[in-house]
Parts: structure tokens; C-alpha cells; sequence
């Protein structure tokens, strides 16, 4: 490939792993709650799910150019008709605002616990940054991105690496052969929870995304490198907090694991988790609010604004209540979402 395709698959690249990598993923608790406390079999969850983000991923971009749509809201206006299109938009758009609300209240608690600013004004402060960079549109969330995400890759390869040096042999060994009585089959419908989690919600950016680069080897290309980012990322994470004792009582696991490193290391892995969270409130943020001006009116701007500052309301209960609401049920829309694109996709096929 040329240059400038290779510039288009670094694009695609840093946009997925930004879009899908959130304040869950990057405080820890996604990668425990999904794999990491089932034991040896989380490994074997993992490798599937990178399988899956590469398959889908790459599925998820090629819907764009094939029915020739710029947003998820005409894709599913073509492929499901009026009323579907009504039923499956209105649920993810419920959907995206509570993540909207997870990424500020993580992204607010964050900054609380590192600058000790009041939740109101640190949740305000993310939102302020999320308004003048998604200014720019799509634009903005890759330029963000291409900067983020390179970021964020190093400092959490170089901070769980750093630890996983200071383990010893038999600690090693307890992070890939711990028994458990958790059974294979139940891990790999964990990853297919996980993949509607990610996937499924990340549909509003990726369709998108998928239309403003139409060449098939490209978006190949950049779903691969983006699910190779993904499962190297779980995976070092993964065998940090299987080495840690009571991690699961930690409200932010990677936080309370860079407490241990060194000054240098922690003030980076910090900067990083809270990059992770921006760069997927940028994401969502676009996409509910591109969705909501496509419906209506209303424009672009006006509606990213009502948005987050209704979601700024809602953060304000905090993280862990945030998480504890919503996100056992995101998994769940967003693989219901999924399925019923694929399948009115593969129809259409049949009856073509």
C-alpha cells in the first residue's frame, strides 16, 4: 500500500482503540468484571474477543460504503424501515447517554482525585474540553485520537511491563495457571457480552468512519491493528490484576495499582487512563449528538451541548453508581443492536 493508505489504516487504528477503550476499560474493572476473575480461561476470553473485534470491526466499517450512508440513523433507516429504525436508534441513543454519563462522572473523578477539584467543576471541565475539540466534527476525534492513543498504548504497555518485572517466577506462574472452577464456555459468552459492550455502541462512529475510507484494504488493515491493540492492552492488564490482592475492592483498579510505581510511572499511567476516557467521551459524544441532528433540526452543536450538559447533571451521583446502574445492561443493548443490523443486512442479501 501507499503512504497515504498506510496514514488512513493509522487512522482507522487509533479510532477504533479510542472509541472503544473507556473509563471501564481504562480503570480496570471492564477487563476484571469480563475476564480477569474467571481465572486461567480469561486468557482464552481475551484471545476470542480480539478475534471478534477484528471480524466485527471490520464488518462494522464496510456498512458504510456498501449502502452508501454517512451516519448508523440512515443505515438503519435503509435496512430496517421507519418503525425499526425508530426502535433500535431510540435504545442506542438511550444507550450512548448513559456511557456519556459513565465517561464524565470517570473522567470527573479522576481529575477530583488528582487535582482534589470538586466534582462539579472537574465534570465541567470535561465536558468544556469535549465541546471545543468535537467543534471539528470526526475530524477532531481522529486528530485527538492520533495523538491519545499512541499515548495511552505506551504508558500502560510501560507501566503494567514495569510491574509484571518486579514479579517473581511462581507469580508468574499464578497468572496464567490459577485453577478456577469457571467453565470455558461461560468465558467465551463473556466475550461475545463484551464484543456487543464495545462493538455494538460503537456503531454511530465507526459507520462514519467506514465512509470517508472506502478502499476494503484499508478498513482491513486498521481493524486488525486496532484489535491487536485491544488484546495486548487487556492482556497486560489482565496479569497486573490477577497479582493483586482485594483488587476487586478498588473503585479504580489501574489508579490504585499506580500508587505502587514509581513517581514518573504513576503521573503518566494517570495522564493515560484519563486520555483513555476522554478520547471515548469524544466518541460518544459525537455519535449521540450527530444521531440527534440527523432526527431533528436541531444542529450539530446545539445538540452536543444539551447532551452533555444533561449528562453533566447525572454524573454528579458519581462513578461507581454510574457503573453499577448502567452497565450491565450495555452489553445487552448493544449486542441486540448488533444482531438486528446483521441480520436485516444478510436478509436483504438473500433477497437480492
Amino acid at each position: 500500500m501507499k503512504k497515504k493508505q498506510w496514514s488512513a489504516v493509522f487512522q482507522i487504528t487509533v479510532t477504533y482503540v479510542g472509541t472503544v477503550v473507556g473509563a471501564g476499560f481504562a480503570s480496570g474493572q471492564e477487563i476484571w468484571q469480563f475476564f480477569s476473575k474467571n481465572g486461567p480461561f480469561a486468557l482464552w476470553g481475551i484471545a476470542f474477543t480480539a478475534l471478534l473485534f477484528f471480524l466485527f470491526g471490520v464488518y462494522a466499517l464496510h456498512l458504510g460504503p456498501r449502502f452508501q450512508v454517512d451516519s448508523f440513523a440512515d443505515l438503519t433507516k435503509h435496512l430496517l424501515g421507519k418503525k425499526g429504525s425508530v426502535v433500535v436508534n431510540s435504545l442506542l441513543l438511550l444507550t450512548i447517554f448513559g456511557l456519556n454519563i459513565a465517561m464524565i462522572a470517570g473522567g470527573g473523578a479522576l481529575l477530583q482525585q488528582v487535582a482534589g477539584w470538586p466534582l462539579y467543576i472537574s465534570t465541567l471541565v470535561c465536558i468544556w474540553a469535549t465541546i471545543v475539540l468535537l467543534y471539528f466534527g470526526i475530524q477532531g476525534i481522529i486528530v485527538a485520537n492520533t495523538f491519545i492513543v499512541p499515548f495511552m498504548l505506551i504508558w500502560v504497555m510501560f507501566s503494567t511491563l514495569y510491574h509484571l518485572h518486579t514479579l517473581s517466577t511462581l507469580q508468574w506462574f499464578h497468572s496464567i495457571a490459577k485453577p478456577t472452577m469457571n467453565i470455558p464456555i461461560w468465558q467465551l459468552l463473556m466475550a461475545f457480552s463484551y464484543l456487543g459492550f464495545n462493538v455494538g455502541l460503537s456503531l454511530p462512529v465507526l459507520v462514519p468512519l467506514g465512509s470517508i475510507h472506502p478502499e476494503a484494504k484499508v478498513r482491513l488493515f486498521g481493524s486488525l491493528f486496532g484489535s491487536i491493540g485491544l488484546g495486548v492492552l487487556m492482556v497486560l492488564i489482565h496479569l497486573v490484576l490477577v497479582n493483586q490482592q482485594a483488587i476487586h475492592l478498588q473503585e479504580i483498579p489501574m489508579a490504585f495499582i499506580a500508587k505502587t510505581l514509581p513517581a514518573f510511572i504513576k503521573g503518566g499511567v494517570l495522564i493515560a487512563i484519563g486520555a483513555e476516557i476522554y478520547s471515548t467521551l469524544l466518541a460518544n459524544a459525537f455519535g449521540l449528538a450527530s444521531e440527534l441532528a440527523t432526527h431533528t433540526k436541531g444542529s450539530f452543536m446545539t445538540w452536543l451541548m444539551i447532551s452533555l450538559l444533561g449528562a453533566y447533571v447525572f454524573a454528579q451521583i458519581g462513578f461507581s453508581r454510574v457503573v453499577g446502574w448502567f452497565y450491565p445492561w450495555f452489553g445487552v443493548f448493544g449486542f441486540f443492536i448488533l444482531m438486528m443490523v446483521m441480520m436485516q443486512e444478510k436478509k436483504r442479501k438473500w433477497n437480492v
